[in-house]
């Protein structure tokens, strides 16, 4: 009886240190159905041995039916001992259940890792992608403000070498205007001063008047070259001038031909030759002006 007493206690013990190796080391799958196999494989045993411990309490009971004291306390033992034995089992039916949701705990982690390294694959490749595509957008900016750099330098160097050539154009003009001003000018006093001899001298110097007219057209003649490089309104004064000086030369014969009416022609084509004078002046001024605008 003590023995049977002594192999309860020892199992018993044996399956208190199996539960708390089970509630400590639930390492692996692989190793928890192991200790559950090895448990269930006690289990067997402990249950032979109770079949075993039956059968001999069957023969102790025999035995002790001849001390009713003796048979009271086996069968009070035996009793506590069944007790025990079926806590026993239901502590390892809950430890084979505690197993197997352990073993689905285990294979939804393994489910959640893996697709957790799917999703963290396709991160890195997403990211990937778009830091190719970054890098690809920062060199083509790269490219396009060097090309843009590039083409704004040579649009600087073509405008700069522009602006030197209208420069010099526009002082070639200006330059080429006042000497026309000036040969306008002493033309002009020429032609008042040959006006003012013609009132005192004869018809000689009528016809002196006349070359002289013509040398003032030759003059103007080499104006209208001069001006019509630079300005088409300077142009069209010129071409009036030339027909308002054909129209003095005709007055001028006229005068020649007609001595009683001379004095009054002659003045006449003196304020006709200064109100135009004053006109061509007043548009070669004009369009030095607008030089000097577009200059600016």
């Amino acid at each position: 009886m003590n023995t049977v007493r002594s192999d309860l206690a020892g199992a018993l013990d044996q399956i208190m240190q199996l539960e708390n190796q089970l509630k400590e080391s639930f390492v692996s799958r692989e190793k928890l159905e192991a200790k559950i196999m090895v448990i269930a494989n006690e289990v067997h045993a402990k249950d032979k041995l109770i079949h075993a411990n039956q059968s001999i309490t069957d023969k102790l009971s025999a035995d002790l039916k001849k001390s009713q004291m003796a048979a009271g306390v086996f069968a009070e033992d035996n009793i506590a001992l069944k007790r025990a034995c079926d806590d026993l089992l239901n502590e390892v039916k809950v430890l084979k259940q505690e197993g197997a949701n352990m073993s689905r705990d285990i294979e939804c982690l393994m489910d959640t890792n893996s697709n957790l390294k799917k999703q963290h694959a396709y991160s890195v490749q997403s990211h990937q992608i778009e830091t190719n595509r970054l890098n690809n957008v920062i060199e083509n900016e790269k490219k396009q403000k060097e090309y843009i750099e590039i083409e704004a330098e040579s649009l600087r160097s073509s405008f700069e070498q522009y602006k030197k050539e209208c420069q010099s154009r526009l002082e070639e003009s200006e330059s080429m205007l006042r000497k026309s001003q000036i040969h306008n000018l002493e033309s002009s006093k020429r032609h008042n001063d040959a006006i003012d001899a013609l009132q005192k001298n004869s018809n000689d110097e009528i016809l002196r008047v006349q070359k002289e007219c013509e040398r003032f057209e030759r003059l103007y003649s080499s104006c209208q070259e001069l001006v019509s490089q630079t300005s088409g309104e300077a142009k069209t004064s010129i071409a009036a001038l030339e027909l308002r000086l054909t129209e003095t030369l005709n007055k001028l014969e006229v005068a020649s031909a007609g001595a009683r009416d001379r004095d009054q022609q002659l003045e006449d084509i003196r304020l006709t030759h200064e109100v135009e004078t004053a006109e061509a002046k007043a548009k070669l001024d004009e369009a030095l002006n607008k030089l000097d605008v577009a200059s600016a």
